[in-house]
């Protein structure tokens, strides 16, 4: 009988310290369905608010879902749900009832682009839907975001990204990026929201086209400070396009620039450039002639 009363002062005692001090396993309490703790939740609303941007084969960061619930009974929850390879989680401790906001944060990596729905694993519970993006859609957005009005989004998005959007860009020059970034930033008119691999090309092209002829406008210098460097293909960039330009004429094309300064404004432009290739082109077609003719001779 002794035995017995001090195990009942034991078990009496244990579960006063253990209320006391907070441990994880409390005796006599339970989970509940609604929170998965001891909170208790009458109801959830999943579209409190949403941030960051899920890309297919990329581990998400800084992706969040803010969910709120009608708390009942203060305590603790643990709220996950998971689809798509992405888990969206949060844990810890409603300190007061009525209505309260939860950030689920997500972890891993998604496995495919779509859209996905997200259950919370609670009775009552709530769905939120999430998409899930292609590596080229996510740029798209992003220059989509960066092209606004006023520039509160500075443009940062990089020759490597644009090279991954579908259908494929052509023609984007590493050393032209910052070039692209401020066009972004200077025509927030010319993007949609998100872009289209159609602006993003055009907005290339626009870039190329006006860093050749500022260059040739440069290298078309009285005194001939700055030779003339200019490439074919980089000739073959300007837009509207050139047309006749030929490969092996390319010293005469620098020539020309560096010897008739006066037929070239600055920046050029694209009617003087094709003057210069016209010109270029019947004079060492002449010159052919004139040499194919004394060989005759």
């Amino acid at each position: 009988m002794k035995k017995i009363l001090v195990s009942l002062f034991l078990l009496v005692n244990f579960s006063a310290y253990a209320q006391v001090v907070g441990t994880p396993y409390i005796i006599g309490s339970s989970t509940h369905p609604s929170s998965n703790g001891t909170a208790v939740v009458s109801a959830y609303t999943c579209s409190t608010a949403t941030a960051g941007t899920m890309i297919a084969g990329t581990a998400v960061s800084g992706v969040t879902q803010t969910i709120t619930a009608t708390v009942t009974t203060m305590g603790t929850y643990a709220i996950s749900t998971t689809a798509n390879g992405v888990i969206f989680a949060a844990s810890g401790t409603f300190a007061g009832i009525g209505t309260q906001n939860i950030v689920l944060i997500a972890t891993r990596t998604p496995t495919a682009a779509g859209n996905n729905s997200f259950t919370l694993n609670t009775t009552p519970n709530c769905i939120f839907s999430r998409t899930t993006l292609t590596v080229s859609e996510a740029v798209l957005a992003q220059i989509g975001n960066e092209g606004d009005s006023p520039n509160t989004v500075p443009s940062v998005v990089t020759v490597a990204q644009i090279n991954t959007i579908s259908p494929a860009i052509t023609g984007a020059i590493i050393g032209n990026q910052a070039a692209y970034q401020a066009y972004i930033d200077s025509n927030p008119d010319l993007f949609s929201a998100p872009a289209t691999a159609a602006e993003v090309q055009a907005m290339i092209n626009a870039v190329n086209s006006a860093t050749v002829l500022a260059q040739i406008g440069n290298e078309g210098d009285v005194g001939n400070i700055v030779p003339s460097v200019v490439t074919v293909a980089q000739i073959n960039t300007i837009s509207p396009a050139i047309t006749g330009a030929i490969g092996a004429n390319e010293p005469a094309y620098q020539a020309y620039i560096d010897v008739n300064p006066t037929l070239f404004a600055s920046p050029a432009t694209a009617a003087e450039v094709q003057a210069m290739v016209d010109a270029v082109n019947a004079n060492q077609t002449l010159l052919a002639n004139i040499g194919t003719d004394a060989d005759n001779g």
